[in-house]
């Protein structure tokens, strides 16, 4: 074999090496991604509270204009438009515990057949759960911020 073949050859094998390191490091960092992507992340994001610390929550109806109102009170949970009325609070603790301690993976999109099964834009429960201070813990409405 001639020195100019050797010299190609060893030219050959450095950029096979060097593409197949550059293809591992790629796919490594799509698997972390992958990985990251499907995870169960906490709805509510980083600051992690919880059910019991839910005192309002604002829900609207698909296709309704009117929001309700429920607030904790010590007695219970109320509905004040509704001359302070008493509200299911069981329902409302299950609702706030599925919601704020609530498990799911990020949907980057609306699937294609998401119309099909009532999921779109405008035909969603609206939620917003907010502590005794007024401030917004999670808004759901979708997507969950």
């Amino acid at each position: 074999m001639s020195r100019a073949h050797l010299f190609l050859n060893a030219g050959l094998a450095v950029c096979l090496a060097v593409l197949w390191g550059l293809s591992g490091a790629l796919e490594r960092g799509r698997k972390q991604k992958l990985r990251a992507a499907s995870a169960f992340h906490a709805l509510a994001g980083t600051g992690e509270p919880q059910a019991k610390d839910v005192a309002r929550i604002n829900l609207r109806l698909p296709g309704s204009t009117t929001t309700w109102s429920y607030v904790r009170r010590p007695e219970g949970w109320r509905m004040p438009q509704y001359r302070d009325a008493f509200a299911d609070g069981q329902a409302l603790d299950v609702l706030s515990r599925a919601f704020i301690e609530g498990r799911g993976t990020v949907a980057g999109h609306m699937p294609g057949g998401a119309d099909h099964f009532g999921i779109s834009s405008g035909r969603t429960l609206e939620a917003a759960f907010h502590d005794a201070a007024g401030t917004l813990l999670l808004k759901c409405s979708p997507p969950c911020e």
